[in-house]
């Protein structure tokens, strides 16, 4: 083993524990041909299109399937992560040498660290990431890492229950992030919100539509158009507004305050609680 570490050194304050290290395993899953599983334990691993085999490529060196008149080349390699704290940590990486871009999780990228259950996507092969424990685990992360999958990319409303700190927001985000969606992720926490406000955060409003609508608000709906809209502390939502939202999700249409036009909006709906709402109902 090639105990020589890549001297790049990343500076992030996202470091964390679920980063890729060595002695992980990358499971690789080709569209042809049987799966394998790769132990991390080099410094580098280079996959490379069939249509490219070469001595010149350093080992370890993997020839993956590939689509007709495309060529890549990904590397995975070992990087110093620093901390703001200026803690050093190795971890892995990828970049593409030679290609087009791959996906990550779904996004489009040329590079990035990995961490523990990401699906990264290269031409007809997919990898999957995960610390290095017993097979029973192992087949449980990924089953967990498929399901968060089905969920983030579904069309359905999620709620999201917990007390305060347990990072109700942070997974609203990472939902938004794997969904594919377009538009924008919208973040209102409704118990921030005074109660004469509410319905206009949500749906809008018209100018003149109350003392000081002074001009037209698009609110919520109409901002996360094609993206999400988290509503945090969703159980604070006045008993009026419950109806107005249960006509939304019934057709996905609104009306903004002191307006008789209904608009469209195509969002994705996260609520939070840190209730349960059955308990309040």
């Amino acid at each position: 083993m090639n105990s020589e570490i890549v001297e790049e050194t990343f500076v992030t304050k996202h470091l964390n524990q679920y980063g890729i290290k060595e002695g992980d395993i990358c499971l690789l899953k080709p569209l042809s041909g049987r799966k394998k599983k790769i132990n991390l334990k080099y410094t580098q691993v280079y996959f490379v299109s069939e249509n490219l085999k070469s001595s010149d490529f350093p080992c370890p060196t993997y020839y993956l399937p590939h689509q007709k008149n495309e060529s890549f080349v990904v590397k995975i390699g070992q990087i110093q992560v620093r901390t703001k704290l200026n803690e050093k940590y190795s971890r892995y990486y990828f970049e593409v040498i030679e290609g087009g871009v791959v996906r990550l999780n779904g996004n489009y990228v040329y590079s990035g660290i990995l961490e523990v259950g990401d699906s990264l996507e290269v031409s007809l092969n997919d990898f999957v990431f995960y610390r290095h424990t017993d097979d029973q685990s192992h087949s449980a992360s990924l089953d967990l890492h498929n399901d968060f999958q089905k969920m983030a990319t579904s069309k359905l409303p999620i709620l999201l229950e917990g007390e305060t700190g347990v990072g109700k927001t942070t997974m609203a985000k990472k939902i938004h992030n794997e969904s594919l969606r377009r538009g924008r992720f919208i973040h209102l926490n409704i118990s921030s919100l005074a109660t004469n406000l509410v319905e206009s955060e949500l749906f809008g409003h018209v100018k003149g539509a109350f003392t000081g609508a002074m001009n037209d608000s698009k609110g919520a709906f109409k901002n996360a158009h094609e993206g999400t809209l988290f509503i945090d502390e969703i159980d604070s939502l006045p008993l009026d507004i419950q109806t107005k939202l249960l006509l939304f999700l019934d057709d996905c249409t609104f009306t903004p305050v002191g307006s008789g036009q209904q608009y469209v909006s195509d969002t994705r709906l996260i609520f939070s609680s840190g209730s349960k709402l059955d308990h309040l109902v």
